[in-house]
Parts: C-alpha cells; sequence; structure tokens
C-alpha cells in the first residue's frame, strides 16, 4: 500500500490465504486511503501485529511495539508532510486568490455591462426622440424643397411658353412691317411713273374700293 504521502515509505498487508480474503481487505484498504492516515493507521498497526515467518528482520510486533514504529515514521516525515501541507495551503492560497480575482473581474464585467445598459436606455430614452424629430424636419424641408424645385419647373415651363409665344408674335409682326414696306415700296414706284395719268394712277385705289 503507497503511504508515502503519509509516513513515506510502502506498507507490506499479511498474506491472504483465498481470494475473497484478499478482496474484503482490499476494499478496506481502499476506503481508508480514501479517508486519509486516521483511518489508515490502524489498519496498519493490526497487520505489524498478526502472526507472520520471521524472515529476512520481519517479525510480529507487540501493540506496544507497533504503536512506537508507528510513531517514529511519523515523526521522521513529519517535516515532509508539513512541507507538502504547506505547499498545498500555498496553492489552496494561490487557487483562492486567482478565483478572487477572477470574481471581481466578473464583477467589474457586470458593472460595465449595467453602465453600458443605463447609457443605452438614456439614449433610448432622450437622444432617440431627439434623433425622429430631427429626421421629421429634414424629410420635411426636403419635401419642401421638391415641392419649391416643382413650382420653380412649372415656372420656367409657363416663362419658355411666354417667350415662344412672344417670338412669334414677334416674327408675325416683322412679317407685317416687310409686307407693308414692300407694298409702300411698290406704290411709290406706281406713283413716281411719269407715263401714268391720275386715272390710272388712281385706279387701283378705286378697284379696291369697289371690291365686295
Amino acid at each position: 500500500i503507497d503511504a508515502r504521502r503519509f509516513i513515506g515509505k510502502m506498507l507490506s498487508s499479511p498474506r491472504q490465504s483465498t481470494v475473497e480474503e484478499h478482496v474484503k481487505l482490499w476494499q478496506r484498504v481502499t476506503l481508508a486511503l480514501a479517508e486519509g492516515w486516521p483511518a489508515l493507521r490502524p489498519i496498519w498497526l493490526e497487520w505489524m501485529q498478526q502472526p507472520k515467518r520471521a524472515r529476512w528482520g520481519l517479525r510480529s510486533r507487540t501493540a506496544e511495539e507497533a504503536e512506537e514504529e508507528a510513531t517514529l515514521a511519523e515523526k521522521a516525515h513529519a517535516p515532509a508532510v508539513a512541507k507538502r501541507q504547506a505547499k498545498e495551503e500555498r496553492r489552496r492560497a494561490h487557487e483562492d486568490a486567482r478565483q478572487n480575482r477572477r470574481m471581481k473581474r466578473e464583477e467589474a464585467g457586470a458593472r460595465r455591462q449595467a453602465a453600458k445598459l443605463r447609457r443605452s436606455e438614456k439614449i433610448a430614452s432622450t437622444l432617440l426622440p431627439k434623433a425622429i424629430i430631427r429626421a421629421n424636419q429634414v424629410h420635411l424641408r426636403l419635401t419642401q424643397h421638391e415641392e419649391n424645385a416643382a413650382s420653380r419647373k412649372n415656372e420656367r415651363e409657363t416663362l419658355t411658353a411666354a417667350r415662344k409665344r412672344l417670338a412669334e408674335q414677334a416674327a408675325r409682326a416683322r412679317a407685317e412691317a416687310q409686307e407693308l414696306k414692300r407694298q409702300r415700296q411698290e406704290r411709290w414706284k406706281w406713283v413716281s411713273r411719269g407715263d401714268l395719268t391720275m386715272e390710272q394712277m388712281l385706279g387701283p385705289r378705286k378697284r379696291a374700293a369697289a371690291a365686295p
């Protein structure tokens, strides 16, 4: 049995004559190892006192001798046990400190998340309505701009049509003026002819006046 972590040595059990005895002994020792040295120590004392054939320096011990050997083994291994316990305590302290740091980090993260959530709620309760109002104002201005653009387009179309009508009227006036000028030039040429009598010169007007 490996008892080095308790007294720094291996323990040998007595010989068992049957498999059943060996299984029962193994189950007992397994439970004792799980509980620790206080549960394993009485089993070792019992083993040392059981009858055995004396050889290789091994013999049965009395209760006092078994107790003395166990005590000596415990004292001899006490510094190693203390060192191992101190190491285990340092390990547990380090693990506790690491767990505390992890918990503090988690708490700090939770606080940051809570602060972020509060900021988000503040934005939703204050800034979001302002943003909606601003968006509505922009939409209204865009609508007015589109309406003004459509009105300006209609005005431009109306002005273009008026200019076109004025141009057509001016063209007709120029054509009529040119026609009147041509007619005056022709009448002047007619009147200026020296071979015509007064009746001949007035003939076209008379005919024009007599025409229905």
